[in-house]
């Protein structure tokens, strides 16, 4: 899909209107859940299901996987702010982009759900696997207009998100490492590298999805807490752009790689990694927030032990 796409204003536009559409879409499903359902008791249904057992542990270990799915927009959110007009503007963008807009479909989600189960008579062994929208669409499979809209809408959003999140980011990179080709090419290029990994393999249950997304989103927590202590505490604030393309520039280290920043990613991520190798649920279920403090940590350490002066080249 991005292949169709010239560069970063072509994929503005198509967020900007996908955004909304696939917003209005979820309100309306729930709307309609709530008119099958004659009334908003259906929205505290899901509540009385809530299993005796649910604690503030299990909310946190919630928190953290979330955390651990959107670590590759930690990451990589410099790919779309650079394209603020200033600091204040992304500022008020992501304020509102992410908390709010992430709350209001959180909102959204849980009100088509429920009403849906309190419509349906789902009972409560059965009813969190009703988060899948595919389900959703098999309940509603009576009114083809209603199923197909959500089909639709189902497939608008994987697009848009998968667009944003996952493809943008490694397009910079290939546009990095071969500088000749264009955004097309990148992106069929990215595209091929991600079919390469068969991550068909990887999700084969739901089990599998979240397991996978915490490993790898919570290794990913390392590489946001070096580039948080670079940038915050090492450098405090301070970026020079002209050497970020220049050999031999405050960036370049050592021939162009910052071993402490690989040895302290490296170690941060083993944190989650070890976890689910051993099977030691804490080290994984928050391996996000491990790998952030030990991967930052390991690199505050190590720069401050080595005083490299954070200008390697010269070292």
């Amino acid at each position: 899909m991005l292949a169709l796409f010239r560069g970063m204003k072509e994929v503005k536009y198509f967020e900007l209107v996908l955004g909304p559409v696939i917003l209005a879409s979820f309100v309306g499903m729930m709307a309609y859940g709530l008119y099958l359902a004659h009334g908003l008791q259906a929205l505290t249904y899901v509540s009385s299901l809530a299993h005796p057992s649910a604690s503030p542990y299990s909310m946190a270990l919630a928190v953290a996987s979330l955390a651990g799915a959107y670590s590759t927009l930690v990451v990589n959110i410099m790919d779309f702010t650079r394209f603020a007009k200033s600091q204040r503007d992304q500022l008020i963008g992501q304020a509102i982009g992410f908390p709010v807009i992430f709350v209001a479909f959180s909102f959204v989600a849980a009100g088509t759900i429920s009403s849906l189960i309190y419509v349906f008579h789902i009972p409560s062994s059965e009813a969190i696997t009703y988060v899948n929208p595919v389900n959703i669409m098999y309940l509603l499979s009576a009114n083809k207009l209603i199923s197909a809209a959500i089909g639709v809408t189902l497939i608008a959003a994987t697009v848009g998100v998968n667009v944003a999140a996952n493809l943008v980011s490694p397009v910079y990179d290939v546009l990095s490492f071969f500088p000749k080709l264009n955004w097309r090419k990148a992106s069929v290029l990215a595209s091929l590298v991600g079919v390469a990994f068969a991550p068909w393999y990887w999700y084969t249950s739901a089990t599998n999805i979240l397991n996978a997304l915490n490993v790898l989103g919570s290794a990913l927590g390392s590489v946001a807490g070096v580039m948080m202590v670079d940038y915050w505490i090492i450098r405090k604030r301070k970026l020079s752009l002209a050497d970020l393309f220049l050999r031999g520039g405050a960036y370049w280290y050592n021939n162009g790689i910052n071993a402490m920043a690989l040895v302290a990613t490296a170690l941060g991520a083993a944190i989650p990694v070890s976890g689910a190798l051993l099977g030691f649920g804490p080290l994984s279920d928050f391996g996000w927030y491990m790998a952030l403090f030990a991967g930052g940590g390991t690199y505050l350490f190590l720069a401050k032990a080595m005083r490299y002066g954070f200008r390697w080249s010269q070292g």
